[in-house]
């Protein structure tokens, strides 16, 4: 592999991205989780609605941040160039490989999330009623994103690779809402 030329604006996206992506994966978690216990969670059943309603809603941003739209938006992943020949299709062919999808279902996907998005969270269109789209394939992307900047490009740059990886945080964070959960619901219930 040759070395990978990171500019300064490029680097600012990532670290940018990195930001977006542990926030994505932590609410993501977190939405998981407190649905997973919706039913056993103590205190008024409206407050739990509005917190998970709220974690989910977020994740749509965040992801549609680094997948969405790719016009007017600085930090999507497609305005990382480097200096690699046809780094949107070697990124992509790992995606859906790893991922188990064809490029049409990653199409359906994304467009399924940044609809979603667009006509229920951010405008509210009064004739929307699609369901909420699963984003486990979108939590799955995100790691496979984070993953290739870190062991696919970074690594051959002159760009420090340190710290935790997100699926590190992402262990780390469930940790922390077992913790919390043990306090809400009971170590009893927690463990079902």
């Amino acid at each position: 592999m040759k070395f990978i030329s990171v500019s300064d604006d490029e680097f600012n996206i990532i670290q940018h991205q990195n930001i977006i992506m542990k926030d994505f994966v932590c609410h993501y978690l977190s939405y998981k989780r407190f649905h997973s216990k919706r039913d056993e969670l103590k205190g008024e059943k409206g407050f739990w609605v509005h917190t998970v309603n709220a974690h989910i809603m977020v994740c749509f941003n965040f992801w549609c941040m680094i997948f969405g739209s790719e016009n007017n938006n600085n930090l999507h992943w497609k305005n990382l160039n480097f200096n690699i020949e046809n780094i949107q299709n070697v990124f992509e062919e790992k995606l859906l490989k790893e991922l188990s999808l064809t490029q049409n279902e990653w199409k359906n996907l994304r467009r399924s999330i940044i609809t979603f998005r667009n006509k229920y969270i951010a405008h509210r269109d009064i004739g929307y009623k699609e369901p909420v789209p699963y984003l486990d394939n979108a939590y799955k992307a995100i790691i496979i994103y984070s993953n290739w900047l870190r062991e696919d490009v970074l690594v051959y740059s002159d760009m420090l690779v340190s710290g935790v990886t997100l699926e590190q945080i992402a262990s780390l964070h469930e940790n922390m809402i077992d913790q919390t959960l043990i306090h809400i619901v009971g170590d009893n219930q927690l463990q079902s």
